[in-house]
């Protein structure tokens, strides 16, 4: 073990419970913007779907670029990495697991790493599935009801087009 290990545990608390709140707001205040987006933009059609969606997407890319920024910020203050940009590298790929060898850390802060790596796979994983239950959201707005009998045309059991 080493000397910084009871420091990365330490941080590890505060940085998994910050982002994760975060992420929480973020995804909150998101949800309220597609609803209204959806009252907005109540016509069928894939062009009055892209209105929501994107800036569903957008919103999640900027709010997942907060918390790498967090991460990143972290390592810079402990002295963790060489300057503020290998911090962001390191915290881009770790997040996203995606890993790059020459953003490794000093062996003494690979624990911390390991923890941002864990907590970025969740916080998209999150995402994923708010993303999914969006796109079903503004899918059911190009599809008929179910329950309303003059979306059907009589007889056919086609929706009116």
């Amino acid at each position: 073990m080493t000397d910084t290990l009871p420091l990365q545990l330490a941080l590890a608390a505060p940085m998994v419970a910050g982002t994760v709140v975060v992420h929480l707001l973020g995804l909150a205040g998101i949800a309220k913007a597609s609803r209204w987006m959806e009252t907005r933009f109540r016509r069928r059609g894939q062009i009055e779907r892209l209105r929501v969606l994107l800036p569903v997407a957008f919103a999640l890319v900027a709010l997942h670029t907060i918390e790498i920024w967090m991460y990143a910020v972290m390592f810079h203050l402990v002295g963790a990495t060489r300057n503020f940009e290998h911090a962001l590298f390191f915290s881009l790929t770790t997040y996203s697991t995606a890993g790059y060898d020459e953003a490794a850390l000093p062996g003494h802060w690979r624990v911390m790493g390991g923890i941002e790596g864990i907590n970025g796979i969740l916080l998209l994983g999150w995402s994923t599935a708010f993303l999914v239950a969006a796109i079903e959201r503004t899918r059911h707005v190009d599809e008929p009801s179910l329950h309303d009998p003059s979306e059907v045309v009589r007889g056919e059991g086609e929706p009116r087009r």
